[in-house]
């Protein structure tokens, strides 16, 4: 299963076969990502906060321990200018 967003192209791509998920997603500019995981608005997990290259980036996404519902995938970038957020719904 995969969605995808333009922009950075978020996608969350679910391993069927265990409970991970990989979050990929590309950045045209070197910047600061945050990705959260959220729960009914609830902040769930901090998958990532950090300075990236430009380029194809990858983020595991390990649910093992989490009930089952939907989440808001939530990708913050923040460049020197603008700061961007998209959202994707993974249903665990």
């Amino acid at each position: 299963m995969q969605n995808v967003l333009a922009g950075y192209n978020l996608t969350i791509e679910k391993n069927l076969l265990n409970t991970n998920a990989n979050i990929h997603f590309t950045t045209l500019h070197t910047c600061k990502i945050t990705i959260r995981v959220l729960n009914q608005n609830e902040n769930i997990k901090l998958l990532t906060n950090e300075v990236v290259n430009k380029g194809k980036h990858t983020v595991l996404f390990n649910y093992c321990c989490m009930p089952e519902g939907i989440y808001n995938i939530i990708l913050l970038a923040e460049t020197e200018t603008t700061i961007d957020k998209e959202t994707v719904i993974i249903q665990i």
